[in-house]
């Protein structure tokens, strides 16, 4: 990879970046269960109860397979292709910042396919704003100084998304701790700090359709061994697909 390559990805990845740990916040901070259970933090776990479910009810919930990341009605895939294709313009625009003789990006019909899980809120919001800041810096965008300029994105993008109601995907989680002899669902839903359920509506909102789907479906197909760190493991691989970045 040449040096311009390596500038050109590393500071497409200072934005996806930003935009995950704006999500990320200080969910660690609690020394809740279920954040034990489910985010893998270093909180420690209480004894468990003394419960002794039923093979029936320790199986993973049987879902359908989890539908790709997208949107399903027309309105929602055209508002998508839209958002991807800004995403995708910022990147190019990049790519010609670091290669003046270039005629276009080698990559772009590649990444205008990519199904993201943003929604096309926060895909637009986060493409606008870095192309501004882009558009706007004088000097080296491959600095530590437009660095600091473009990281704000992912916190502009957040501001953008849409409130949504994350009672759905709690609930999934719980029913399955809940199943597994772990917790009460009292418990559970208390052991939710207000700083986690924030972060949880961070991710939540940045999402598309899919992406809530993807995760919905992940959290309630758990099994009673893979509760620990479910939440994590179940977010990680859809943030990663809410800004896609040549490899």
């Amino acid at each position: 990879m040449t040096s311009e390559a390596a500038s050109f990805l590393a500071e497409g990845a200072n934005v996806k970046g930003n935009l995950h740990r704006s999500i990320a916040g200080a969910a660690c901070g609690s020394a809740a269960l279920v954040i034990a259970l489910t985010v893998g933090c270093a909180a420690s776990r209480p004894p468990a109860v003394a419960v002794h479910p039923d093979a029936s009810r320790t199986a993973p919930i049987p879902v359908a397979p989890a539908p790709g990341p997208g949107p399903s009605s027309e309105r929602e895939v055209i508002a998508q292709k839209q958002a991807q294709h800004a995403w995708c313009e910022y990147l190019e625009a990049l790519y010609l910042r670091a290669n003046a003789d270039a005629l276009g990006w080698p990559r772009l019909a590649e990444c205008v396919a990519v199904r993201s899980t943003a929604s096309p809120e926060v895909l637009t919001q986060t493409a606008d704003c870095a192309l501004h800041a882009l558009n706007t810096f004088v000097g080296d965008p491959f600095s530590a100084a437009y660095a600091g300029e473009v990281s704000r994105c992912g916190v502009a993008a957040l501001h953008a998304a849409a409130s949504v109601e994350i009672e759905p995907f709690i609930g999934a989680l719980c029913s399955r701790a809940v199943a597994c002899g772990e917790v009460s669902d009292v418990e559970c839903r208390d052991s939710f700090s207000p700083a986690l359920v924030l972060n949880l509506e961070r991710a939540i909102g940045a999402m598309n359709r899919g992406g809530r789907e993807q995760l919905r479906a992940c959290l309630r197909a758990s099994s009673c061994e893979a509760l620990e760190g479910r939440i994590s493991t179940c977010l990680d691989p859809i943030l990663d697909q809410l800004l896609w970045l040549p490899n």
